[in-house]
């Protein structure tokens, strides 16, 4: 065997030339299995020298200083340092590379493929490796249906090649190059596979085959750029994911004949040109941002209604559904009627009714001081012209006669006396007598 003075190339290469553990790893070769070179310096080398010196050796026996002459490279206790250290850098290997680790090939990745496939010969017979008339996918004998650019996968056409089982995306996920897969016109089935693993995903192509069941709801988030899918003639079920809406990039959306329900979602996605969602089990009003498409892209649905849909109205809805006439509620003086609709006010109505006995109980209130006031004027108003005739009665009046001043009483009630004598209305009074000269 050659020796060279290089070092081995696992360990510069693999820890990336700058670790401390490759530089440990290296001079670790260089004393075990270059022993012709100069060895690195250390303390065996040192005690290597020093009992090598002659002057050193005076005191041993011969069979001492031949031992001496040629002292190991690494003693009992150096070895088995060097032997642990050696180990622990093979288990940090894994961590310090974990990419280089776990990264697999294409065509290693693409055998993984073939092996989810229950009859995947003849079809893919060219999907071979690590047999002498193999080649890469990319190579000069290209694989089938792999699409290949600068020598890497970006795509899959396998579509009409009768293959049945099912899809292992997790193989796929380690083709961070692909772009399209086409599987379309096979027997595959199962639930639809998670290709939302693949992000940079545009264009996936799986009608006309078995998958069944229903769809994630999340499943085309991650897939910004997605531009076309095609799921139709297949056997999906329940509603159909309102994800698509983050396929905003969306330009071909085909679901057609399969068993979809529910209504449809409101998929706001300005650059969809093409949509079929005829011969499923979709329900509700086609939404407004899908109109557009026309009749024909809804057919099959008797569930779905308004346009574009002709000859099928969409049902009020319920809010708008009255089982009672509209009536008006006059709450008073000054105040707007409320209208009641019989079932659309149901939540307001408490609040109206309150207000209403509020304002009749303080009008109540206010007519009942009003009236109180009144009342209150009144009594004295009366109570001032009592006082006032009181007083009247109670003066006399001063008549004057030339030479005589009487006293009268304003007004003469029949019986009552004048002069200390009782006088007769009815009798003509006498003259008053002349004054003696």
């Amino acid at each position: 065997m050659i020796w060279t003075n290089q070092p081995p190339p696992f360990a510069l290469s693999n820890f990336y030339k700058s670790d401390v553990a490759a530089l440990s790893l290296t001079k670790y070769h260089f004393d075990q299995v270059n022993p012709s070179s100069p060895p690195l310096p250390s303390r065996h080398n040192s005690s290597a020298a020093h009992h090598a010196n002659p002057k050193n050796r005076s005191n041993f026996s011969p069979q001492e200083q031949k031992s001496h002459a040629n002292p190991p490279l690494f003693s009992n206790s150096g070895r088995s340092s060097s032997t642990a250290m050696a180990a622990v850098l093979l288990l940090l290997i894994p961590l310090l590379l974990p990419s280089a680790s776990l990264s697999i090939s294409d065509a290693d990745t693409l055998l993984l493929l073939k092996s989810s496939f229950r009859n995947p010969d003849p079809a893919l017979s060219s999907w071979i490796s690590g047999q002498p008339n193999s080649s890469s996918p990319c190579g000069q004998n290209q694989w089938t249906g792999i699409i290949c650019y600068h020598g890497i996968v970006v795509g899959l056409r396998l579509g009409h090649l009768g293959l049945s089982g099912t899809i292992d995306v997790q193989a796929l996920a380690h083709l961070p190059a692909l772009r399209t897969v086409s599987f379309v016109n096979n027997s595959l089935s199962g639930p639809l596979p998670d290709f939302g693993r693949i992000k940079a995903l545009k264009s996936l192509y799986l009608s006309h085959n078995s998958f069944s069941g229903p769809i994630p709801d999340s499943l085309f988030t991650p897939l910004h750029h997605l531009k076309k899918l095609w799921l139709n003639d297949n056997g999906l079920s329940g509603k159909i994911p309102s994800s698509l809406s983050n396929a905003t990039a969306l330009l071909d959306l085909h679901i057609e004949d399969n068993s979809f329900s529910g209504a449809i979602p409101n998929l706001s996605l300005p650059s969809l040109l093409a949509f079929n969602a005829s011969n499923n089990k979709l329900t509700g009003r086609i939404p407004a941002s899908l109109v557009r498409f026309g009749a024909p892209a809804f057919q099959g649905n008797s569930g779905l209604c308004g346009s574009p849909v002709s000859g099928l109205a969409c049902p009020a809805p319920a809010r708008e559904k009255s089982s009672t006439p509209a009536s008006t509620v006059d709450p008073g003086p000054g105040t707007a009627p409320v209208k009641k609709d019989g079932g659309g006010g149901k939540a307001v109505r408490p609040f109206v009714l309150f207000s209403v006995g509020l304002f009749l109980f303080l009008l109540i209130i206010v007519a009942f001081a009003v009236q109180n006031r009144r009342a209150v004027i009144d009594r004295n108003a009366v109570n001032d012209r009592q006082k006032s005739a009181s007083a009247m009665d109670g003066m006399g009046t001063v008549v004057v006669v030339p030479g005589v001043m009487q006293s009268s009483p304003p007004s003469v009630s029949p019986g009552h006396k004048r002069a200390g004598r009782l006088v007769d209305p009815a009798a003509p009074q006498e003259e008053a007598a002349a004054p003696c000269l």
